[in-house]
């Protein structure tokens, strides 16, 4: 595993340097004569970015034996910035390549026809490629940006009305509330946006609510500290879930089968705090008046 950590930082440095190096050059290219070479300060804001992020690789120090949020938060915070900065430098610096391919095609097409026609034939370049380039990595580095920092945060709901003929009457009105993929991982010290998240769900006044699955990222103490605040949403029914993909600690390396399992048991019990009943290949039934619906659970 150290051997695989240490090759990925390797790799991850090795592209930030390349595609820095690439980029710088774009700029001197796009920008006028001497405006990035005579400020001094410019040339250390530009460069003071893969520096920081490569200090920030080199810094980290990962142990999958410790299974500790703190560590794997500051990764996600790595990642997220390593997303924003780099994929719109990658898709400017693609349109740039384009546009270079297109002037060598254009430049090769109008020798060909100067030699055979002996008449000269001058031939646009096509510099809006990578004005539309500019424009693209622009917008793209602020909706990651927005994505990160603010976005995620940026709880919506969304209202379906579901008819079905064979529904009894006394589910008319019958108000589902539908959660998924909280990753409570991806949550460190976001106890206040989580209480938001909570009184939004609570302002819907749900009959019933159903969370289907993705609890945590890997692993069960993730949901160390949030029992008692997702405890706090309510239904007048009942609250149900199920296991997603990430529940089952598949993404994880772990010591043995044991561990695997007991990890297993700890997240049913984290459901079981926090109110919910989890379905597994079970099935309920919820009766108003006399009439009844099933609320089925299967494993991921």
């Amino acid at each position: 595993m150290e051997h695989l950590f240490l090759r990925i930082r390797i790799i991850l440095i090795s592209f930030t340097v390349i595609t820095d190096l690439l980029f710088y050059f774009l700029l001197l290219y796009l920008l006028p004569d001497g405006f990035f070479l005579s400020p001094l300060y410019l040339n250390l804001v530009f460069w003071s970015v893969p520096l920081v992020l490569i200090v920030m690789i080199l810094s980290f120090k990962f142990d999958p034996s410790r299974r500790e949020i703190r560590i794997l938060a500051r990764l996600y915070r790595i990642s997220g910035f390593f997303m924003t900065i780099y994929i719109p430098k990658i898709v400017l610096l693609a349109f740039h390549l384009i546009n270079i391919l297109f002037n060598m095609l254009a430049k090769g097409t109008e020798l060909i026809i100067n030699v055979i026609l002996a008449d000269p034939v001058a031939f646009r370049t096509f510099p809006c490629i990578t004005y539309a380039g500019i424009v693209s990595a622009v917008i793209l580095f602020i909706l990651l940006a927005y994505g990160t920092l603010i976005g995620r945060f940026s709880f919506k709901t969304e209202k379906i009305a579901l008819g079905f003929k064979n529904l009894p009457a006394s589910f008319d009105n019958f108000r589902i509330v539908h959660i998924s993929d909280i990753h409570l991982g991806s949550w460190y010290r976001k106890e206040k946006k989580m209480e938001k998240a909570v009184g939004l769900i609570n302002s819907l006044a749900p009959d019933l609510i159903l969370f289907t699955g993705d609890l945590v990222n890997n692993f069960s103490e993730e949901t160390n500290g949030w029992s008692d605040i997702l405890r706090k949403a309510s239904a007048r029914y009942g609250k149900y879930s199920v296991l997603g993909n990430h529940d089952y600690g598949d993404y994880w390396e772990w010591k043995s089968e044991k561990e695997k399992q007991e990890n297993m048991q700890l997240l049913y019990s984290a459901h079981k705090k926090m109110d919910f009943k989890l379905l597994l290949n079970k099935a309920e039934t919820i009766g108003i008046n006399g009439h009844e619906i099933g609320i089925i659970g299967v494993e991921n």
